[in-house]
């Protein structure tokens, strides 16, 4: 197979793999899998932001976290 035989080939693989991918990229199955990871993201970022200003308002209240008895 000569080089240009063997460009044309991977050429025209190229074209059906980027068919395939819009193809996906305008399925609904698609569409909700990336809805739905953006709103895990969202949440995920939602509880971090609630435990960092829990955090920050409880001030330590100076006491030692050792729960062992004396």
């Amino acid at each position: 197979m000569s080089i240009e035989e063997k460009k044309a080939q991977a050429k025209g693989q190229a074209q059906k793999a980027e068919g395939h991918a819009k193809d996906v990229a305008h399925s609904d199955v698609f569409r909700w899998l990336v809805t739905a990871g953006l709103v895990t993201v969202g949440v995920v970022h939602i509880l971090i932001g609630v435990l960092a200003l829990q955090l920050a308002w409880s001030g330590g209240s100076g006491q030692e976290t050792d729960q062992r008895a004396p």
